[in-house]
């Protein structure tokens, strides 16, 4: 029942639709640090934990605590550094990334048994490969998913791509800085369709921009304007969501002809 996290670090926190359970992101590896950097070659997963927080389960005083109110009722796996949890409009659904899972950080959570003391969820994973031409000059793939929100109605998430410079962890830091001479290379925003489905897919991804470092995402409530922070170029980009999606759908007619 107890909160213990690998590292004693809590990434991101998130609250289903229905107020009733809280998931946790915590990570083992870190990129520098936690269990076993991941520069150093640590991969070591970390964990999605789940909270019963449903007040119709706080017991009486003195009453015994038989449904595990605010106690960790579940462990779910969290891939590699956990990043940040987002809540859906359906309380069994919920997205996650895993930041050092490269090109495969965005993940699914689907509750099949919400009760508190009999909770069963699955993870899934959402490929985020994008470069299917070997000469690509730019890489659009979303390396290492950071933050991801939804548009309304759940049809389209964009995902955020803190991208870490490829030398990071490298065993060849000479072919990683000619890859990144010689490439647009860093980070950007992808566009997934059906992210909540059996057959999500990402569509395109917006021009690399080189160690932006991008954090942290926004969509807006009208859900008309995305807000991309990029940490390192201290910038809050701003993106048209209707231009995005459209833009994005013809770029992937144009590849799936």
């Amino acid at each position: 029942g107890g909160l213990e996290t690998p590292t004693g670090r809590i990434n991101s926190m998130a609250v289903d639709a229905d107020g009733k359970r809280l998931y946790i992101a915590a990570p083992a590896t870190q990129l520098f640090g936690g269990t076993h950097a991941w520069a150093n070659g640590g991969r070591d997963h970390g964990k999605i934990i789940v909270v019963n927080v449903d007040e119709d389960d706080r017991p009486e005083p003195d009453a015994e605590n038989t449904n595990q109110w605010r106690k960790r009722i579940a462990t779910l796996d969290g891939g590699v550094e956990p990043f940040e949890i987002r809540a859906t409009s359906e309380a069994d659904r919920l997205l996650f990334t895993s930041r050092l899972d490269i090109n495969r950080g965005l993940h699914t959570i689907t509750v099949l048994n919400n009760a508190p003391n009999s909770f069963t969820a699955t993870v899934g994973t959402i490929d985020l490969t994008l470069d299917a031409r070997p000469n690509q000059p730019f890489f659009l793939s979303i390396r290492n998913a950071a933050s991801v929100v939804l548009s309304p109605g759940n049809k389209y998430a964009f995902v955020a791509d803190w991208n870490v410079p490829l030398v990071v962890g490298s065993g060849d830091t000479f072919t990683a800085i000619e890859i990144m001479e010689t490439h647009e290379i860093g980070s950007k925003v992808g566009v997934v369709v059906d992210p909540l489905t059996s057959t999500p897919r990402i569509l395109a991804a917006t021009t690399p921009i080189p160690l932006g470092f991008l954090e942290d995402l926004a969509i807006s409530s009208s859900g008309e304007k995305l807000y991309a922070n990029f940490r390192q170029a201290g910038n809050v980009a701003v993106y048209d969501v209707e231009a995005m999606i459209f833009k994005s759908s013809i770029e992937f007619a144009g590849t799936d002809t």
